[in-house]
């Protein structure tokens, strides 16, 4: 638990500011970040994958979330997080270095298993359609192969988990050099009904819902015409002042 935890909270904040920098000190209780690792991974005595070659990679994913219109399920926040145990042995202290590294979502990659191409965002939503926990082991797969990395460990965090995280730290403060508005949030399609998602997109839009042949192929089985609410959604315009802002999930 404390393992995820602390790579959540990583990644809430990379997600929070869309960062594309290098971490340059991680450090967590007396015993050091690694020893810590290590004493909450069931099954886990002496080390961690990577340990002993000097760097340990995790593949951290964000998503809307299953169930979530509008692609829920694919993974547009790539990243590989390299820790780095050697540096942390050097020092002689708590404190480690740790490096990210964005992988851009449109990548246009051969998924695993299928003879098919496909944007690397999509590997995640295709492996789940194998059957539960087939996106993430699909995703360390082909970020392995991009990147050259072993990559033994993964984390996945959706819309709902980035709102509890960030209520869980007390919220962020997020400093703006100027102004911010938005005069619609969220717009998003969903299928058309007959009382809330009733304006049709222009063009029109559609959600498809696809079955797998026995051989293994896919086909559109039924498409549904998308349509946007009839009034402004969550509260219509959102506004920022420049400067310090604290915000909560």
């Amino acid at each position: 638990m404390l393992f995820f935890l602390s790579l959540g909270l990583i990644a809430g904040v990379v997600f929070a500011v869309k960062a594309g920098f290098i971490f340059n000190k991680i450090s967590l209780g007396e015993d050091g970040i690694f020893k810590n690792i290590v004493k909450t991974l069931p099954g886990v005595k002496d080390q961690l994958k990577g340990e002993e070659e000097g760097r340990i990679n995790v593949l951290l994913l964000g998503m809307r979330g299953e169930n979530v219109p509008g692609g829920g399920l694919l993974a547009d926040t790539i990243m590989v997080l390299s820790l780095h145990p050697k540096d942390m042995k050097k020092e002689g202290g708590d404190t480690a270095r740790a490096s990210l590294v964005s992988v851009p979502r449109d990548l246009y990659v051969k998924v695993p298993g299928r003879e098919e191409q496909r944007k690397i965002n999509a590997v995640y939503a295709l492996g789940e359609e194998r059957g539960k926990g087939g996106g993430i082991e699909d995703m360390r797969t082909i970020v392995g192969e991009v990147t050259g990395l072993d990559i033994p460990y993964a984390i996945v965090i959706n819309f709902q988990g980035f709102t509890d995280l960030v209520n869980a730290i007390g919220g962020i403060t997020v400093n703006l050099n100027e102004s911010f508005s938005e005069g619609m949030q969220f717009r998003e399609p969903h299928v058309c009904d007959a009382n809330v998602y009733t304006v049709p997109t222009r063009p029109p839009q559609y959600e498809h819902k696809y079955y797998t042949r026995s051989e293994g192929t896919r086909y559109i089985a039924k498409s549904y015409l998308l349509c946007y609410n009839k009034d402004q959604e969550w509260g219509g315009g959102f506004e920022l002042p420049g400067g310090a802002n604290e915000l909560d999930g």
